[in-house]
C-alpha cells in the first residue's frame, strides 16, 4: 500500500489517494500448477484455426488471428513459448457509495489472459484485479504512475522471466508476460 500526498482532516493526516498493488506473477503461475489450466494456457496454439476465405479475407475467431498476435510472436523470440502470456488489462473508475455527489473515487485495473478460449477468459476466475486506488477524486494525469507499478512487473516478467513449474508439460518453463491489449473507460 502505497499512499500520496497528504491533507488535513481536523488534527489528523489523511491519505489522498491510496492504492493497492496485487502482483499478477503469482496468479498467473497459479494457472501451470493444475494440469488442466496448463493446457488451456497453451489452447491458443493448439486449437484449430478456420481456414482463410480467399473471397472475404482472414477470419478472425479470436485475438490469435490476428497480426498483432504474430508481431507480438515475433518480438524477441516471445511466441517460441506458447505459454508465453499474452494479457489484456481495463481500468474503469466508480463511485462506491452510490452518490453523485460524493467527490470519493475508487479506481480499478484489471488483467486477464487471452492465451485461454475466449469463452473462458471472460469467467470471473480469469479476470485479476491488479490495481485499486481510492481517494477523494479521480487520479487523472498521475494514473499513469499508478500504471508505473504493473509496468515494473510486467518489465521483470519479459527481461529477467521466474523459471515455473508447468503441470502439463512436466517441465520448468521461463514464464514471460506482455500486454496484447487495452481497453480504457470513454465517453
Amino acid at each position: 500500500v502505497c499512499g500520496q500526498g497528504r491533507y488535513k482532516r481536523g488534527n489528523k493526516k489523511v491519505p489522498r489517494k491510496v492504492v493497492w498493488y496485487f502482483p499478477i506473477t503469482p496468479r498467473l503461475q497459479r494457472y501451470f500448477v493444475d494440469p488442466k489450466e496448463a493446457k488451456l494456457m497453451r489452447w491458443h496454439a493448439d486449437r484449430v484455426r478456420p481456414s482463410d476465405d480467399p473471397e472475404k479475407g482472414k477470419i478472425l475467431t479470436h485475438p490469435s488471428d490476428g497480426s498483432q498476435w504474430d508481431a507480438l510472436d515475433i518480438e524477441d523470440g516471445f511466441g517460441e513459448d506458447p505459454r508465453n502470456a499474452k494479457l489484456g488489462v481495463s481500468s474503469d473508475g466508480l463511485n462506491p457509495f452510490s452518490n453523485q455527489s460524493s467527490t470519493h473515487s475508487t479506481w480499478t485495473v484489471f488483467v486477464w489472459p487471452y492465451n485461454i478460449p475466449p469463452w473462458v477468459c471472460t469467467k470471473p476466475r480469469y479476470i485479476h484485479m491488479c490495481i485499486l486506488i481510492q481517494g477523494p477524486k479521480q487520479p487523472g494525469i498521475d494514473m499513469h504512475l499508478y500504471l508505473g507499478l504493473l509496468k515494473e512487473e510486467l518489465a521483470t516478467l519479459w527481461d529477467t522471466p521466474p523459471l515455473k513449474w508447468d503441470a502439463h508439460g512436466q517441465e520448468y518453463f521461463p514464464m514471460r508476460a506482455a500486454v496484447f491489449t487495452t481497453v480504457q473507460d470513454y465517453l
